[in-house]
């Protein structure tokens, strides 16, 4: 046995749970029997016993608590902060759940979210670099986004000012492109997913995350257990598209729809329909927005979520590219208006500042 082999071992003949030597060496143990005691004496259930700290080099970084640290949890598994011990950096780790270890379809999704993110490289997407199992856990690294998300920005400081959010939804969809360059569709993007991080400059940068939904484009005939997960109503119901609600297959003008909704929850933190999911759907094919929501956010704008939370896909931006070229054409002419206004307050003041001076002069001739 290679120096190697030998340290693989010893590292499977520990427990997951407390990491002490375990009775059998041949990888058919979990826990060790004080754990598997301790469990049952606590009346707890295996399934929320605490996870293993380590996965292959990803080990999970502990907080002041002693507990790992946690940056998002979710139907389909947890994500830590986790130092890959290899190349001595950090990096968000995610591992799917306990119960869904022994549901095919649920580690085919796992899987599927891992391999599609993992295709994507792009400046405004959380990169995937690794996938692995350990022990019967599935789990892959990403990119260490340090940030927040908008939906955690938006409770913590409010409504983001009308430009920044727009830069934000030029970001998500030049993502949105190039996801549309594997022919893969997102499906839930929304608040949540959309994290924000800031460069030394300051400037804000968008990173979409949580792959989990995505579906490629090019598989018209899927097999028997991607079709258990993708049947059916899939995505977030508040930002989720008509399409999405009725079951039917969801193309990049989806994404457009869902993009339209965390936009005016950024810049309002309301959301345009609430309720049930079936008032949600009934709101949106009414075709009634409520637009006072929106009081005091520049028409240009206005008019392009309108055209984005179209019910009917064939009246939206036909595609991101179209999207992004809409985005820029408002952001060009909302710089245009303001640069106006300013030269109007300038023009303003010097006038102003002329008549009092004219006003001073004559005081003192007299």
């Amino acid at each position: 046995m290679s120096k190697s082999q030998a340290h693989e071992s010893m590292a499977q003949s520990v427990c997951a749970q407390c990491g002490s030597s375990l009775s059998s060496s041949g990888g058919t143990e979990e826990f060790c029997l004080t754990c598997l005691l301790q469990t049952a004496l606590g009346g707890k259930d295996l399934d929320h016993a605490p996870r293993p700290h380590r996965f292959n080099q990803y080990e999970l970084v502990s907080g002041s608590d002693g507990e790992p640290v946690e940056l998002g949890r979710g139907a389909m598994g947890v994500t830590y902060k986790a130092f890959d011990t290899n190349l001595r950096c950090e990096v968000a780790l995610k591992v799917i759940h306990p119960r869904h270890l022994e549901d095919e379809s649920s580690r085919a999704r796992f899987l599927s979210e891992a391999r599609a993110a993992a295709q994507l490289r792009h400046r405004n997407i959380a990169s995937v670099f690794h996938l692995g199992s350990k022990r019967g856990d599935y789990f892959y690294a990403m990119e260490l986004v340090e940030g927040q998300t908008i939906d955690e920005r938006i409770h913590r400081k409010g409504p983001i000012d009308c430009p920044i959010a727009l830069d934000i939804a030029l970001q998500i969809t030049r993502a949105l492109i190039a996801t549309g360059t594997r022919q893969f569709v997102h499906r839930d993007v929304k608040p949540s997913n959309v994290m924000l991080c800031s460069e030394a400059d300051g400037a804000i940068v968008a990173k979409l995350i949580d792959f989990g939904l995505v579906r490629d484009g090019t598989d018209q005939a899927p097999s028997a257990s991607s079709s258990a997960v993708r049947t059916g109503f899939i995505g977030t119901p508040h930002f989720a598209s008509p399409e999405q609600f009725a079951g039917k297959t969801a193309d990049a003008r989806s994404d457009i729809y869902s993009l339209g909704i965390t936009l005016w929850f950024a810049l309002t933190g309301k959301l345009p329909f609430d309720g049930t999911r079936e008032e949600i759907q009934r709101q949106q094919l009414s075709g009634v927005l409520p637009l006072e929501q929106l009081k005091g956010i520049p028409r240009t704008v206005v008019d392009l979520i309108k055209r984005m939370l179209d019910a009917d896909p064939a009246k939206r931006p036909q595609s991101p590219e179209v999207l992004k070229e809409q985005l820029n054409n408002c952001i060009a002419t909302n710089d245009t208006a303001k640069q106006k206004h300013r030269r109007r307050f300038a023009y303003s003041a010097l006038a102003a500042a002329v008549i009092i001076t004219g006003i001073l002069a004559a005081s003192y001739k007299i």
